[in-house]
Order: structure tokens, then C-alpha cells, then sequence
């Protein structure tokens, strides 16, 4: 695909051009093919200034988990504590606890949640004790060790230097909620006000809060997707329908990429999300189309062909030699030939955008589909007779015809060519008065 820029629209007129001029010779539209090949991605390797709306979903769930992972292990190490007769705030049952805890509920999620859960509890049971045993002499150390515990969970997936970031801020911020959990339990700040166990689960929860927060880097300066960049430059013009289009179609390929990010170990899904991806862009390529052929017609206003065709109407009847009133006449006849290519023009435009909807409505579709697979607890996105493939092919079905109706609305060439008939009449005409 073309990673050209999106077309810029067309400059408005200089005061000192003829009118009369601009309202033939703008009149021809460029055909379909090379203004859809002029619509590329924008730089897709920039950084993305804000984190994207999803982003902000997924972190804020991993904090919510962290903290409610934090919590129960607060309980489990407080039934444990009374089990061995010791307190809790002091004991390293505390570390233990808040630590797996926090740590198993971020990666409980996807497919095999258990045991990606266990994983996760083991990954905090090794940084609490390390933290634990070296505490006391290096704690400076301590905190490395268990930021490095924590990073594979906190930042799963992540290059190896946003890891060594996650450790670091995951290592401070960790030791800094156990001490925070320690001074809670130590104060007896939930004495006389709630039961003791919904305290200890409080005092847990600010600890796990601390290391939820510690996975930010996972979500900050990511590489901006490729849809994405293509997306920013059309959304900033507001247009009307073409740009509510456009926020339906990019909210969708959000919450898509969202759903397919869930399923990332199902067969098919880099298929299907590579095919989505392709589609959306399509969408985007279609009403990037519309919008420059409405802004010609803008810049085309009929009325202003209307009136060169009843001057030269005019003068055809009063003009005394037969060859110019002859000339004048198919002067007449070709300005009316483009006015009636732009009412065609225009009918074409309403009903490529009705398509637009449409597929808009079948983007949806592939969604609940998506939903439906996820409710029903499918094993497979791939599958021979799956919905999702389906309601895929139904999508590429109506984009590959509004892309041939783009064709055939857009891409005949309706302006006068020098030679053709009643051409150097009208242009000598519109260079007068």
C-alpha cells in the first residue's frame, strides 16, 4: 500500500481568477484509482504522544486487578500469620502475600488463566523472598531484585528495555506499598472503624495499588498502530457525516483490536487481524474519495454554470454571423453536458456514502460476532464455518463493491479536452467581462 500522504484539499480560487473559467474546467474528477492510490499511512513508526483510549481501559484493569490480587493475598497471609501465631504487619507473610497476590491477578487473563495465574503468584513469591532476605543489609538491592521478579508480569511482551524500566519503577514501587500496607496494619488505622479482615484486605490493596501502577510504562510511548496513523489526519476535519463515519469505523477497529488481543493465542486471529486492519484502511481510502469529490463540487457551483448558459444563450440569439451563433449553441450544449455530469456526480456521492454506512454496519456485525464467539466460550477464530470468517467476507464483499461504485461514479472524465467540441468557444467566452 502507498505510504503517501492523504491528498490536501484543493486551494481556494485567487480573487483575480475567472469564474467563469473555474466552473469547467474544475469539473473533471480524478479517476478512482490514482486518488485512492494517493491515500497512504501517515508515519506509523512515530510515537504516540498519548496513550490510546484502549490503553487507558487496559491499565487502569491491570491497577484494579492488581489491588483486588493484593487484597486476597492480604487475607491468605493473615490466615496464615494467625495459623503460625505471629502479627501480621511484621511478618514477612505480609511481602508474600501482597506480592502473589498482586502479581497472579494481572495474569490471570487470556486463555489458560490458571495456570498463567500460577505463574504470575510464583513470580511474586521469588521477588518476596528475595526482598525478604536481603532487605535488611541492601535495600536499595532488595527493591532491584523484586522490580525484577515483577517486570516479566508487569510487562509481558514489552522489548527487553521497557522491561528494565518496569523493574526499576516496579522495585521503588513496590517496596514503597508494602511499607505503605506495613504503617496501615502498624497504626492500627482500621481499629474500632471496620472488621479486621476487611482492614488487613484495605492495607493489601494499597499495597497492590503501588504495583499496578509500576506496569505504566507498558502502556506510555508505544508505537502508534498503523490504522491508527492513517486515521488522525482525516478525523481532524470535521465534516459532518464523513467524519462521524470515520469516529464510528475507528471506534470499532478499537474495540476489534481490543477483543482480538483477548484471543491472541486462538488460531486465525493474526489473520483476521491483519485482514480487519486492511479493511478499515479500504474505508478510510472511500471516504478520503468522497470528501475530495465533494470539495470540488463545492468549488463547482452549479448555479454559476447555470447563468454561463444563459449568457451564452443570449448571445447565440443575438449574435448575426450562423458560424458564431453555431459556436455559441454548442457552447451552450457542452456547459449543459457538465451540469448534468455533476447532478450525476452528486447522486453518486449520496449513494457511495449510503454504502459507506452500511459497511460501517457490517464492521459492527464482525464485532458481535467476535462477542458471540466469546460468550460461547469458542475454542477456535479460525474455523472453517466461523462466524467471525463470515461476517469477514461479508465485510470485504461490500467494501470491494463500493470500491468498484467509487469507479464508476468518480472516475469518468467529464471536462472539455482542447479540441472537442464548443472547448475554445467557451474558454475564449470565460476569459471576458
Amino acid at each position: 500500500m502507498s505510504e503517501t500522504p492523504l491528498p490536501e484539499p484543493t486551494p481556494e480560487p485567487k480573487a483575480d481568477e475567472p469564474q467563469r473559467a473555474r466552473a469547467v474546467a474544475r469539473v473533471r474528477p480524478a479517476a478512482s484509482s490514482r486518488a485512492l492510490a494517493r491515500v497512504g499511512p501517515a508515519a506509523t513508526r512515530a510515537l504516540a504522544p498519548h496513550a490510546a483510549p484502549e490503553d487507558h481501559a487496559q491499565f487502569q484493569r491491570m491497577v484494579a486487578r492488581a489491588a483486588a490480587g493484593a487484597a486476597g493475598g492480604a487475607l491468605l497471609a493473615d490466615a496464615l500469620a494467625w495459623v503460625v501465631g505471629t502479627g501480621l504487619w511484621q511478618s514477612p507473610i505480609l511481602t508474600v502475600g501482597v506480592m502473589a497476590g498482586a502479581l497472579a491477578a494481572v495474569s490471570a487473563r487470556g486463555p489458560k488463566k490458571w495456570w498463567r495465574a500460577a505463574l504470575g503468584g510464583l513470580a511474586g513469591v521469588v521477588g518476596a523472598g528475595l526482598f525478604t532476605l536481603t532487605s535488611g543489609l541492601w535495600p536499595p538491592f532488595a527493591a532491584l531484585l523484586l522490580g525484577a521478579a515483577a517486570a516479566p508480569v508487569l510487562a509481558e511482551g514489552q522489548p527487553l528495555s521497557r522491561k528494565a524500566v518496569t523493574a526499576g519503577l516496579a522495585g521503588v514501587a513496590g517496596a514503597a506499598g508494602i511499607f505503605v500496607a506495613r504503617v496501615m496494619l502498624g497504626w492500627e488505622v482500621f481499629d474500632g472503624v471496620v472488621p479486621s479482615l476487611i482492614g488487613h484486605a484495605a492495607a493489601g490493596s494499597a499495597a497492590g495499588l503501588f504495583v499496578g501502577l509500576a506496569g505504566a510504562p507498558r502502556f506510555l510511548g508505544r508505537p502508534l498502530d498503523p490504522v491508527e496513523a492513517q486515521y488522525q489526519p482525516a478525523l481532524a476535519v470535521k465534516d459532518g457525516e464523513i467524519h462521524g463515519i470515520l469516529t464510528r469505523t475507528i471506534g470499532l477497529h478499537r474495540a476489534l483490536k481490543a477483543d482480538l488481543a483477548a484471543r491472541a493465542e486462538d488460531p486465525g486471529v493474526d489473520r483476521v487481524r491483519g485482514r480487519e486492519q486492511e479493511l478499515v484502511i479500504r474505508i478510510l481510502q472511500i471516504a478520503a474519495e468522497c470528501r475530495r469529490v465533494q470539495h470540488d463540487l463545492e468549488a463547482t457551483p452549479d448555479k454559476e454554470i447555470r447563468e454561463r448558459i444563459e449568457e451564452l444563450g443570449r448571445r447565440a440569439e443575438g449574435a448575426a454571423d450562423a458560424g458564431a451563433r453555431n459556436t455559441y449553441q454548442s457552447a451552450v450544449a457542452s456547459l449543459e453536458a457538465q451540469l448534468e455530469a455533476l447532478t450525476r456526480i452528486e447522486a453518486g456521492r449520496e449513494r457511495i456514502v449510503a454504502r459507506l454506512h452500511a459497511t460501517v454496519a457490517l464492521l459492527e456485525k464482525l464485532r458481535f460476532s467476535l462477542i458471540h464467539l466469546r460468550s460461547a466460550h469458542a475454542e477456535r477464530v479460525g474455523g472453517e464455518l466461523s462466524p467471525v470468517t463470515e461476517a469477514l467476507e461479508a465485510l470485504a464483499y461490500e467494501i470491494d463493491a463500493t470500491s468498484s461504485a467509487v469507479g464508476e461514479v468518480f472516475g469518468a472524465d467529464l471536462a472539455l479536452e482542447p479540441g472537442d467540441e464548443g472547448a475554445e468557444v467557451v474558454q475564449l467566452t470565460a476569459g471576458r467581462g
